[in-house]
């Protein structure tokens, strides 16, 4: 049997190990939330909550730095999409502007619902250059991406399936 003071002397040892881990780590997101820490530079994360197979559209356009990202969906239900806090709503097409609602903004994110054949437009202030699809339930999401820059006169094209992984589109 060992002596007390070597057995205080590895959980002392044992302490210092676990506060030098937290210390020297920087601090991470709850890990059972759908997305990561507001977004970094050039990519932009978004989410979409839904309860059947799912093919979405998401249409950007660039320029000078700024951008206007269009979202819809060809779904039969009411879908969920969080985008990030800062992203500007400017227009809501094919449904009426009360049925798109938004909910309080959380952890650098916020979560809107779309309609049956809604079509909303964000304005970003900051244009992202890839946007990170994430898909929390287990049914299969498809997006098909578009991105035209108008500075260099350039698009991109993209079609993503999104299950299990976040998926990056451009």
């Amino acid at each position: 049997m060992r002596s007390r003071p070597i057995l205080h002397g590895f959980l002392a040892l044992g302490a210092v190990a676990v506060v030098g881990t937290f210390a020297l780590r920087p601090w991470a997101p709850f890990e059972g939330s759908i997305l990561p820490d507001a977004p970094s530079a050039g990519v932009a994360d978004i989410a979409f909550e839904h309860a059947s197979p799912l093919a979405a559209h998401i249409r950007m356009s660039a320029l000078k730095g700024e951008s206007l990202i269009e979202v819809s969906h060809e779904g039969k239900e009411t879908i969920l999409v969080s985008v990030p806090e800062d992203w500007r709503r400017t227009e809501v097409r094919n449904v009426p502007l009360q049925s798109v609602t938004e909910e309080p903004p959380m952890l650098g994110y916020r979560r809107w619902t779309l309609p049956e054949g809604a079509s909303v437009t964000y304005y970003s202030k900051d244009s992202p250059v890839n946007l990170l699809i994430h898909n929390p339930g287990r049914v299969p999401l498809k997006v098909r991406g578009i991105r035209v820059d108008l500075d260099t006169e350039t698009t991109l094209q993209e079609i993503v399936l999104v299950h299990d992984e976040p998926t990056l589109l451009w």
